[in-house]
């Protein structure tokens, strides 16, 4: 009977514990676009594609369709330009182009993706 019940909250509980793993811009773009955590390891779903670029557009990275540019002479340049910038592996990120908003956004994620070292892009980009 425990056992039954274990399952049963587990089945219950466990979706919630997934999507409060979204946290901030994450969780906001994620509701925005209707997308799930399990969602985003779909890559050819264009919901995805745009969640991406909600988030981007939240962090200020990219605005009015394209990715911002580090300003050494603008001090409030977003933390997450500033961050790409710094570093060598991901500065070459900022410098993506594409027609498509949300192509652009999901080639600048899989980007800093493959050169984040724990390619975990959102921790990279919330950690000061």
């Amino acid at each position: 009977m425990n056992a039954l019940v274990t399952i049963l909250l587990s089945l219950a509980i466990g979706p919630l514990l997934v999507y409060s793993k979204l946290e901030g811009e994450w969780k906001f773009c994620a509701e925005l676009e209707d997308v799930t955590e399990e969602m985003l390891n779909n890559d050819s779903d264009e919901s995805i594609k745009c969640f991406y670029l909600c988030y981007f557009e939240q962090t200020d990275v990219i605005k009015n369709g394209k990715i911002i540019q580090p300003d050494s002479s603008n001090k409030k340049r977003s933390h997450s330009v500033r961050k790409i910038a710094g570093s060598q592996r991901t500065r070459k990120c900022l410098d993506l182009k594409d027609d498509n908003e949300c192509e652009l956004a999901y080639k600048l994620f899989k980007c800093l993706k493959r050169n984040i070292t724990d390619g975990q892009v959102e921790n990279f980009l919330r950690n000061k």
